[in-house]
């Protein structure tokens, strides 16, 4: 939650204040909120506290956990704001935005120290391609998987955005 940093234009209302509406128009039970913090309580009672990087089933589909294997890396590949479509990919200078995602492997320093990472390149094979890519430790990453930006033009990799991947050191 946070505190607005402007007075809102003409008669705009928060989001939540407009649900809230529309609930009550609909005869939706329970959208009786009296602020953005009750709607968040309830998130939190019906979600539960923690956040979606504690939350593995989050960041990978349960069916490729049972695929995966003992010592399996898992590509978790999200797509960068200014890469999903046409339009946006081509405008140069959203491309020069901090949104425009990179083209770098992302792991925590559990998988770095077992696959004896030094430098600060990596080779990425995936099915049958292969990239070298620089590499940052980032302690978000979940165990035994690398996040690896998909939709970018420096980045074609075979293979989903759940794929099992090879990372061998340079």
């Amino acid at each position: 939650s946070f505190q607005a940093t402007v007075t809102p234009l003409g008669e705009s209302r928060p989001g939540w204040k407009i649900l809230r509406v529309l609930g009550n128009l609909c005869d939706m039970p329970e959208f009786e909120y009296g602020s953005s913090l009750q709607v968040l309580q309830t998130v939190h009672n019906k979600v539960g506290q923690g956040t979606a990087l504690e939350q593995w089933d989050w960041w990978c589909p349960s069916y490729l956990k049972r695929l995966a294997k003992e010592g399996d890396i898992i590509r978790i590949a999200p797509v960068p704001l200014y890469a999903t479509d046409d339009l946006v990919r081509r405008a140069k200078s959203l491309q020069q935005t901090e949104d425009a995602g990179e083209a770098i492997v992302r792991l925590n320093s559990i998988l770095a120290h077992r696959l004896k990472l030094m430098g600060d390149r990596v080779e990425v094979t995936c099915e049958e391609s292969s990239t070298t890519l620089p590499y940052v430790v980032d302690e978000t990453v979940p165990d035994n998987t690398v996040m690896i930006a998909s939709g970018l033009e420096s980045i074609v990799l075979v293979g989903g955005p759940y794929s099992v991947v090879k990372i061998r050191a340079l």
